[in-house]
Formats: C-alpha cells, structure tokens, sequence
C-alpha cells in the first residue's frame, strides 16, 4: 500500500500483491475553508458496535432501506426509527413490534440500543387512511370494532350528531334489541311482546293522518287497567271498531246506527 500526497488532493493508493494492480482506495480533499472532503470509490464496512454520523443532513440514494441485518428470525428483536426528543419529554420511536407483528408509533423510555422497545404512551399519527380496516379501530371515548361501535366510557351515552342542516340517515333496517326500525315499520322483535309508544309527563300522543286498524280475527283478553281498541269484521254497530276492557267489550256504535237504535228502543 502507498499513499501519493501532494497538497490537495491527498490519495490512499492500494496495490495488490504481485505489484500489478495499483487503485485508488480513498481520495481526501481539502478545501479553502479546511474542510475535507472525502469519496471512497469502493465499498465501506464498519465492523465496530457504534457508527456515529454527525452531519447535518444525510442524502441517501439507496431507495430501500434495510435495518436489522442479519437477524435471523430466531430472537424477540423489535427494530425501526428512534428519535431522540431531549428534554422535550420520552424518545419517539416507530417500529416493528416482534411480538405483536405491528407496526407501532410511540413514546419510549428505550434509548437506540434496546432490542426490546418499552412504549410509554402512544404517539399521534395525522393521515389518511386508505383500504380495509381490520382489528378494530378505537378512539378516545369509542370502539368501533366488525360491525359494533362501544362506547368505552361507562354509563356514558353514545351520540350520533351532524353539522348543520345535515341528517343521520339508516338505509337498512335498524335493530334496537326488541325493537325493529325497517322501512316505514315499528315491529317488536319478541315473541307476542307489546310495541309501546309513550309521551313524556303530562304529553299526548297525536296522530295527525288517518289511522288505519287491522281487522283482526278474534277478540284480545282484557287485560285490567287498560282498554283495547282493535278491528273487527263489522257487526250491528256498523264501525267494525271494537274494545275490550274487564268491565265490558262490544263494538262502537255508528251515528246512523245509533239513531236508528233509538227509535227502535
């Protein structure tokens, strides 16, 4: 091996053995401002623990970076990007969790010589999410995870809202547990359990269209405290509209009918 030197450039000359092949394995120069520049036309291998680069920007062409080399597999060794964050609070790393197979963005006590990373705290992520969500999705006060969203808070309400003039809108049918919501239809999901529509306090329920009743084929069981009003094939009364009560049933009377019934009695 020889080295040329003159003032600048200064060349690290390497020959092979039998003298026949001379190259230049390292070029130094130095610049009006005492900087070196350095280029190395072959290969660099650092086989030390620790390779310190303190430049103030790193330009790297290599389009695919590879960490973790030469693991084979066999180990529990997390690896990804560490950022040192100072005094400004816990590292922030993302990185590949060998144990769960994730990726994940954290907060870490772990300093860059860790094969185990120890997470803190989530970090936050700001991006657009693209392509199927598998797993579950959960946010500060809601799970959504298949086909539920939970509320993660408890005996806290679940809150469905919109911007403006914007609505919420179901374009299948909704179940609410023994309820159904499907189309234009309220319908109980148990078996022969009552649809109960009530008003708050001293409220009414109004209904402000026509109201159409169901002929039925028979006749309810009175039930005590209520009164049933139902459809029927019409009988002497001529409304087909029927009750029931513990006290008395019959059909409600028309008003032709009810003239007609007092004249003859």
């Amino acid at each position: 091996m020889s080295t040329t030197r003159a003032k600048s450039p200064y060349k690290l000359e390497v020959t092979s053995a039998d003298g026949s092949q001379t190259g230049s394995a390292l070029t130094a120069e130095v610049s009006n401002a005492g900087v070196v520049d350095v280029e190395i036309p072959g290969n660099l291998t650092v086989s030390g623990t620790t390779q310190y680069n303190e430049t103030t920007n790193l330009k790297i062409e290599d389009a695919l970076i590879e960490l973790n080399k030469g693991n084979s597999g066999g180990s529990d060794e997390d690896a990804g990007i560490l950022i040192q964050r100072g005094s400004a609070g816990n590292n922030a790393a993302f990185y590949w969790n060998e144990g769960e197979d994730k990726f994940k963005a954290v907060l870490t006590t772990s300093e860059a010589d860790a094969t185990s990373v120890t997470d803190s705290s989530v970090a936050t992520i700001v991006a657009n999410i693209e392509g199927s969500v598998t797993g579950g999705i959960t946010f500060d006060g809601v799970d959504i995870a298949g086909n539920e969203i939970n509320s993660k808070r408890s005996n806290e309400d679940l809150i469905l809202g919109t911007s403006g003039t914007g609505q919420i809108r179901m374009n299948a049918a909704v179940d609410f547990g023994q309820i159904t919501i499907e189309g234009n239809e309220i319908f109980s999901n148990s078996s022969n359990a009552d649809v109960k529509i009530s008003a708050n306090s001293s409220g009414q329920i109004h209904f402000d269209d026509v109201t159409k009743l169901t002929a039925q084929g028979g006749d309810p069981a009175a039930v005590a405290g209520t009164t049933h009003l139902y459809a029927k094939t019409q009988s002497g009364g001529g409304t087909g509209l029927f009750y029931v009560n513990t006290s008395s049933s019959g059909e409600l009377v028309s008003k032709a009918k009810a003239q007609i019934f007092g004249l003859i009695f």
